[in-house]
């Protein structure tokens, strides 16, 4: 169905190029890819690794980045507007570093638990944005703002021989209550799916050379993200069942809190 929503997309900006607008050189469209990038200051990349970290079992105390890649098809609108569509990749990990709190009362904790090791989250993220150049700037050349609504979709995935939590189970006994140690290592099914909505918003230049090839740099942000991993280690009524779904939003907006860019395209 996504395929489908971007094939509807791409013929309507074909459509378009065909019309009034503007062009450059009579070229109004151009497709490329795009190197996004940002230091894994909290959250854990790809590799489980965090320069500071939040409690959780990412090696931190080292330079590590994380990596998104992008490719995207644009259209010129006009000579101050242009329309485009991308798809971002990327590959993260979230260290487990939200604190159980189970409701339960014969399973107990103990303080500031979290479970070990982490899970593997592969994203894919759909976007719809517009480009606005400067009034010293003629599209798709110079200096410009954009912005627009973008689709997350994501899958994680975790192995219960890496990922476990430790725990009590309480039981009575003769009138009283007796405590025995337990390994929990079911967080639900193994892979499990995510969706959500946010609104990117960014800046950057492009020069164009040879009159086909555009190189363009920048930086954007998710405007929904813009507390992505410095606090809420803490959420209630959170269980080894719903660990996955009530964490991985937190880290989906972390990569995506901000990031700089420099992106390769084509006019055609």
């Amino acid at each position: 169905m996504r395929l489908m929503y971007l094939i509807y997309a791409a013929m309507f900006i074909v459509a378009l190029s065909y019309g009034q607008s503007s062009g450059y050189m009579g070229k109004r469209l151009f497709f490329g890819y795009a190197f996004n990038t940002c230091p894994a200051l909290w959250g854990s990349n790809a590799n489980n690794k965090t320069i500071s970290g939040t409690e959780g079992n990412a090696e931190s105390g080292k330079i590590a980045f994380n990596v998104l890649h992008e490719g995207f098809f644009e259209c010129i609108l006009s000579s101050k507007w242009t329309m485009g569509l991308n798809a971002r990749y990327y590959k993260t990990t979230y260290d487990n570093a939200t604190m159980m709190v189970e409701t339960n009362r014969d399973l107990i904790y103990n303080s500031r638990t979290t479970p070990e090791g982490f899970y593997t989250i592969k994203g894919l993220s759909y976007g719809l944005y517009f480009k606005l150049f400067t009034a010293k700037s003629v599209a798709p050349w110079g200096k410009y703002i954009q912005f627009g609504p973008v689709l997350n979709t994501a899958n994680a995935f975790y192995n219960p021989n890496e990922m476990y939590v430790n725990a009590q189970t309480q039981y009575a006994v003769n009138y009283s209550y007796e405590r025995r140690d337990t390994l929990l290592t079911d967080f639900g099914s193994q892979k499990q799916s995510y969706k959500g909505f946010n609104f990117m918003f960014g800046f950057g230049k492009s020069r164009i050379f040879y009159n086909k090839l555009i190189v363009d740099y920048g930086c954007n942000m998710y405007l929904l993200s813009a507390f992505p991993n410095i606090a809420l280690t803490y959420k209630q009524d959170i269980t080894t069942q719903n660990y996955i779904q009530k964490t991985i939003n937190r880290r989906i907006r972390g990569i995506n809190h901000f990031n700089a860019f420099i992106k390769i395209a084509y006019l055609i």
